[in-house]
């Protein structure tokens, strides 16, 4: 007891001499609250109570801002192995500005935060974060939200067992639980794979080190088979429109045909019976504009049969898909096949 109580008095010596060199911009009032409870601070870090140490050079700091303060509180964040929060505190130490007349515990108190510094980093892990499936949106890390610009970007953590998850506007990926020790330095990859449901628990429900598969709220089956559906609609739409298309320049390349034919028939006839006429090079040219006519009607007419049979062969293939979504995948095969004159598909299920 009476080392604790001498190691209490050495650790108060520079809260004792740093608070008569606070800035003069802090009333008496503010002083004597900042040293009360800085004192219930440094007696609590002396008891080993870094829990409640914490709290009150907390307190201290929030009404007077103080070099030793910062000390301390970055002392009792790394005993508690908050190393994250260790580090920041020793760094907001290190940039903190002294006055000409700052006091040696201030300058002492600086020193030792800076000499500290170098031997807590070394006990930082660190994670990357890769991102596949999607755009991400979100990047949560224990339930807190991160900045989307972390991905890719070693950060550091605490050591310990933390829980990581992505986001897009529309999908999620499986929560991973991963524990870290001291100095590791990990690379970890997210994959946006679930679709994401509103007010969907996330969280991993066992303790495994390798991504957790989640709740069953997360799962697929009930948003993904909507989302075929519409698409397999959609896609019926446009095999009906490719196909009327082709059955509207069918009809017109028919009609184009015959004409054709009629007019090269007369023109053939009037140049073997040397009929000489003036209407002789219209004839000619009439008849070339009417084959070129029956070309383009024909090319259309198989341009839409082309797209109907793709837009009924895709909402065959959604449909497949739709109804077979939570089912073992199998040897289903589709094909479409389209002409000038007709379209489908064929395949085995």
């Amino acid at each position: 007891m009476r080392f604790l109580r001498v190691f209490a008095i050495c650790l108060s010596l520079p809260l004792a001499f740093g608070y008569s060199q606070l800035a003069f911009a802090e009333t008496d009032q503010e002083r004597s609250a900042a040293r009360a409870a800085g004192e219930v601070g440094l007696q609590a870090y002396s008891a080993g109570n870094w829990q409640k140490a914490l709290i009150y050079f907390r307190k201290a700091q929030s009404i007077v801002d103080s070099p030793t303060h910062l000390l301390y509180i970055a002392r009792a964040e790394a005993k508690l192995n908050h190393l994250v929060e260790a580090r920041e505190a020793y760094i907001k130490l290190d940039r903190s500005v002294l006055p000409p007349n700052a006091s040696d515990a201030f300058r002492q108190a600086k020193e030792s935060g800076l000499s500290e510094l170098p031997a807590l980093e070394a006990r930082l892990p660190y994670v990357t974060l890769y991102v596949t499936g999607g755009i991400t949106t979100q990047i949560i890390v224990d339930h807190t939200e991160l900045p989307v610009s972390a991905v890719g970007v070693p950060f550091p953590i605490n050591p310990g067992e933390h829980i990581f998850q992505a986001m897009s506007d529309s999908l999620v990926s499986e929560p991973v639980r991963e524990s870290f020790p001291e100095s590791a330095k990990k690379i970890l990859q997210l994959h946006l794979s679930l679709v994401r449901e509103a007010g969907a628990n996330t969280e991993p429900t066992n303790g495994s080190a390798t991504p957790v598969t989640s709740s069953t709220t997360m799962s697929q089956p009930k948003n993904a088979s909507t989302d075929l559906k519409v698409g397999e609609y959609i896609a019926y739409g446009v095999g009906v429109l490719g196909v009327g298309t082709g059955v509207y320049f069918l009809i017109k390349w028919s009609n184009a045909l015959n004409d054709s034919d009629k007019a090269y028939t007369q023109y053939v006839a009037n140049q073997c019976l040397t009929v000489v006429s003036t209407d002789y090079h219209d004839q000619s040219v009439h008849v070339s504009t009417l084959d070129r006519n029956v070309a383009n009607a024909g090319t259309l007419s198989t341009v839409g049969y082309v797209v109907g049979g793709l837009g009924f062969g895709t909402g065959l293939t959604l449909m497949l898909l739709r109804n077979g979504h939570n089912e073992q995948p199998s040897k289903e095969q589709l094909h479409a096949y389209v002409g000038p004159q007709s379209a489908g598909v064929w395949g085995s299920f």
